[in-house]
């Protein structure tokens, strides 16, 4: 398998201005609702048409909204109070036209069925179906069961995944959306960065005002003047830096030509990391790249001088990466220089309100999963705890009702049990087998795309221990994507192995 024929510039281009055109209509949309509702049927006419043509399409579309959409809202309607996104609809697609060709076409018959990963799917799906039922059974409310379940559902994906990603053509196209969608967000948080920053009121107002409401993003001001831009679908730039660390690794004594686009890439994802201000994404940045130091030295037999030639380049990027911030800030000069090292302060604490809800939040959490630690209480379980989010000390006096909690593993050990957490960590776990096997198997190149893929499956599991990601579509779709693309790669379809 050949890397550069995944990273040539012009389906790349294409792919990049089709999303900032999305971004821009979403924009419009919010401002003028006709727009919104427009665009929204449009996309639905155009995917299902794409899709009957072939699943193949409609797989590429959910990656492309699943990337960039954070929560579903770049287009949505509403009935009766209920918001339909554009996410929803086009899951309602794809998985319906699947079920089409399940049925009358291949006769029930579909890949993953031919897996060994679908035991351990199996018995989690169990849990899953389990965890509803025993919310009823406790009489929560239905539609915090609903809306607490609702985000499982996006596990049905599975079976397209499994049935489209068979070609290395497919992976091809994979790393293409990949590539463009991370360099969308990227410009996307530099701009927002910029114009905040800068203080720009008459574009930070109404960006504000289409990001918060449609669930878009976070934009938080920090003590320094500056402003901390948090997107969920960043995480996928932590994924993509793993994965395109290691394809410098792999290419930077075979191919120079391509190391500059890479090295690019690798800024603007650490710099996309550090205006996160997320320390969750930092610290499974720090333990993953420890990894992938181990897998260095210990599995790829690198000498030490190697390995500390990989340190001292990600240091020298991430010196880069803030240069790079620091003088985006000032650009033009500003009455008042701005230092991004100067607001790191205020994230290296422990006083912030995201903590100390963090550590309200974990006592009566405990509490309540102790009541039915194996079994579980079910989805719609809640508990009620002080809260620093200004939100809820202004809507809530503080004192707030949720069944969604920031305490990804605990959330599940409340809603599942501890035999669902354990069975969906299990299924985890067959999957980063899946990919090791795989390694043993394939040539050098498709070995290292196992492993960044691998390694950012892994950023996924430490993050979702203070930030729940494993019970959203942003990280289920990471997961079963993965679990298609190791499976590919282990039975060695369509694949150029040489």
């Amino acid at each position: 398998m050949n890397f550069l024929k995944a990273l040539t510039p012009q389906p790349f281009r294409k792919i990049l201005l089709f999303l900032i055109l999305i971004e821009v209509l979403s924009f419009l949309g919010y401002f003028f609702p006709a727009v919104n509702v427009i665009c929204f049927w449009l996309a639905v006419v155009l995917a299902l048409w794409a899709t009957l043509n072939s699943l193949e399409n409609g797989f590429y579309l959910i990656l492309l909204e699943l990337i960039n959409g954070v929560n579903g809202y770049y287009f949505h309607l509403s009935f009766n109070g209920v918001d339909v996104s554009l996410r929803i609809a086009l899951f309602l697609i794809v998985i319906g036209v699947w079920l089409h060709r399940f049925i009358f076409k291949n006769r029930f018959k579909t890949e993953i069925f031919r897996s060994q990963l679908v035991k351990p799917l199996s018995v989690f799906a169990v849990f899953i179906l389990w965890g509803f039922v025993r919310g009823l059974i406790h009489g929560h409310s239905f539609d915090n069961i609903f809306f607490d379940f609702n985000n499982w559902l996006y596990f049905a994906l599975i079976f397209v995944f499994f049935d489209v990603v068979r070609r290395e053509k497919v992976i091809h196209n994979i790393l293409h959306i990949l590539a463009a969608s991370l360099a969308n967000l990227g410009i996307k948080t530099m701009f927002l960065f910029y114009v905040f920053s800068h203080g720009y009121k008459i574009l930070a107002g109404p960006l504000y005002n289409w990001m918060r409401p449609w669930r878009l993003g976070e934009i938080t001001a920090l003590p320094q003047g500056i402003f901390r831009v948090f997107i969920q679908s960043q995480i996928y730039c932590l994924i993509g830096l793993f994965l395109f660390l290691i394809i410098w690794l792999l290419l930077r004594k075979k191919d120079v030509s391509r190391i500059d686009g890479l090295l690019i890439f690798i800024v603007l994802f650490v710099a996309v990391l550090l205006v996160s201000f997320s320390r969750s994404f930092w610290l499974a940045a720090i333990l993953v790249f420890l990894v992938l130091l181990i897998f260095l030295k210990f599995f790829e037999k690198n000498k030490w001088k190697e390995v500390g030639f990989v340190c001292l380049a990600m240091l020298l990027l991430a010196v880069i990466a803030i240069s790079f911030l620091t003088l985006l800030l000032n650009a033009p000069l500003l009455d008042r220089p701005l230092n991004y090292l100067a607001a790191l302060g205020s994230r290296t604490d422990d006083s912030g309100s995201a903590i100390l809800s963090r550590k309200e939040q974990f006592l009566p959490l405990m509490k309540e999963i102790m009541t039915n630690p194996i079994v579980g209480s079910g989805f719609g379980a809640t508990i009620t705890y002080r809260s620093f989010d200004p939100r809820a000390i202004e809507k809530y006096q503080g004192i707030y009702t949720t069944y969604a909690f920031e305490w990804g593993y605990l959330d599940m050990w409340l809603k599942f049990g501890l035999a669902g957490l354990l069975a969906y960590l299990y299924f985890i776990f067959s999957v980063l087998k899946r990919g090791w096997q795989a390694t043993r198997k394939n040539n050098r190149e498709a070995k290292f795309l196992i492993i960044g893929l691998g390694l950012g499956l892994l950023a996924i599991l430490v993050i979702n221990i203070f930030t729940p990601y494993l019970n959203h579509p942003l990280g289920i779709g990471y997961l079963i994507l993965c679990a298609a693309i190791f499976d590919c790669f282990y039975r060695r379809w369509d694949i150029d192995i040489k």
